[in-house]
């Protein structure tokens, strides 16, 4: 995609929000992002390829814990003063980042905003996962997992083995719950509901002693 004066970019393309790209100027110049900042939900589903893609991290957080790294993931960032690529830095299970040149702590480093990076998912296919403030992942205990088509397990709250989490429903559309306690399966139907445009609750009241994942599915 290149920029042609009185024109502009050729040809049109958009960024999704926290998408990253590169930007290859013909001469050094400064640039200002002008606009503004679209308000992030505090859970949000990114769908991260196999493999290599360009990311980026929210304009409140500079915090890599941010993409709930999974082990054996690797973050490439470009130096622009050398033009080249940094050593990768490792997720390691256990331990957090590692890099040796330059080294970094198991924090990893920081990701300044607007400053994108190469991310290589060691998940062995396409994922979502929960892009979320560190704090906010496990809260009671539970690990929120995304939901296909859009739909997001709002309020969620465990009380002894009963967890509750909340949806915006659609009337008359049928959804299905589910929970897994790995993300290879199986899936486990706990409640099927049928939506009258509000926002719902869905009960699991023999919640798993350790850590699961939930969607919600709609039915056809």
């Amino acid at each position: 995609m290149q920029y042609i004066d009185d024109y502009g970019w050729y040809p049109t393309n958009t960024l999704a929000p926290n998408e990253g790209a590169f930007i290859e100027l013909a001469y050094a110049a400064k640039i200002n992002l002008v606009g503004d900042v679209p308000p992030f939900p505090p859970f949000a589903c990114r769908l991260v390829p196999s493999g290599f893609s360009i990311q980026s991290l929210p304009s409140y957080t500079e915090n890599l814990d941010f993409l709930q790294p999974r082990d054996g993931d690797n973050i490439y960032l470009f130096d622009p003063v050398t033009q080249s690529y940094e050593d990768p830095c490792l997720y390691i299970m256990g331990f957090g980042w590692f890099r040796s040149t330059p080294p970094v702590g198991p924090e990893g480093p920081r990701i300044p905003s607007g400053t994108a990076f190469y991310f290589e998912a060691a998940w062995g296919q396409p994922e979502c996962r929960y892009w979320c403030c560190p704090e906010l992942i496990e809260p009671c205990g539970v690990v929120r997992s995304p939901s296909p088509a859009g739909l997001w397990l709002l309020s969620p709250s465990r009380t002894n083995t009963v967890f509750r989490f909340e949806f915006a429903s659609e009337l008359a559309e049928r959804y299905e719950a589910q929970r897994t306690e790995s993300l290879s399966g199986p899936w486990t139907t706990i409640q099927i509901v049928t939506g009258d445009g509000t926002t719902m609750q869905v009960e699991d009241r023999n919640a798993a002693a350790g850590k699961s994942h939930y969607r919600l599915v709609k039915l056809p």
